[in-house]
């Protein structure tokens, strides 16, 4: 349960955020940071900044190599690539032209066992009357 400010030993509700202000406002720092700041500004040093400047030199030079090799190898894989799609594009045409051959073969087969079962039905009275039932259904 919270407690409510208007309750008897309520808190008021921005009191956990004290540090946060207190962190923003620059007012909480260890007195040994606060000495050192001060001599620091006392003596007109500031930080080094060769070494800030070669450590981002460092890491830009990381950053170019890495894209480089990254680079250099989408460009390696561009043939094996194209080389594997002009593989799966041929495949694809062989396999359609297969299916094409077969359902012709099975229109073929439909239209030969059409014509063997009116020929069989024919042959008989039985089978005309059940030829004519089927052709009324």
């Amino acid at each position: 349960m919270i407690a409510r400010p208007d309750e008897p030993g309520g808190r008021r509700p921005d009191a956990s955020m004290s540090l946060l202000a207190d962190l923003l406002a620059g007012k909480v720092l260890d007195p040994g940071y606060a000495e050192a700041a001060a001599r620091r500004a006392a003596s007109g040093d500031s930080p080094p900044r060769r070494a800030r400047g070669a450590g981002v030199l460092l890491v830009l030079v990381l950053a170019g190599t890495l894209i480089a090799v990254a680079g250099a190898q989408v460009r390696r894989g561009e043939p094996v690539a194209a080389e594997q799609r002009s593989r799966l594009i041929g495949e694809i045409h062989a396999r359609t032209a297969e299916t094409d051959r077969l359902q012709d073969r099975v229109d073929r087969l439909r239209a030969r066992t059409e014509r063997s079962r009116a020929a069989a039905l024919a042959r008989s009275d039985e089978g005309r009357r059940v030829r004519r039932r089927l052709a009324r259904a």
